[in-house]
C-alpha cells in the first residue's frame, strides 16, 4: 500500500479531516495531545511498525511528507530485523 495514502487514512481515523495532502500543516489539524497519541498507536497497526519514543515529538509529524518518511523508515528497518 501507498505510505502517503495509509498516512491519510489514520489522519482521518482519528477525526483529522484535510482537504489537500499537498503542503498541509499538521500541527493545526492535530488538535491535542491525545489525537496525537491516538494517531501515533493508528500508525503502529495499520503499518505494524513500532515508533521509538524519541520520535514521540510533535515537530516529527508537522508535516504529512515528514510522517510518510518516518513511516518508510521505520518500515525498512523491521524488514532489515
Amino acid at each position: 500500500m501507498n505510505a502517503q495514502k495509509g498516512v491519510v487514512e489514520c489522519l482521518i481515523n482519528v477525526g483529522c479531516l484535510i482537504d489537500d495532502v499537498d503542503g498541509v500543516d499538521l500541527t493545526d489539524a492535530i488538535e491535542d495531545s491525545m489525537m496525537f497519541i491516538t494517531f501515533i498507536v493508528q500508525l503502529e497497526e495499520h503499518f505494524n511498525i513500532t515508533v521509538p519514543d524519541e520520535y514521540l515529538i510533535f515537530d516529527k509529524f508537522n508535516t504529512l511528507d515528514s510522517i510518510v518518511d518516518l513511516v518508510e523508515e521505520l518500515s525498512c528497518e523491521g524488514v532489515r530485523q
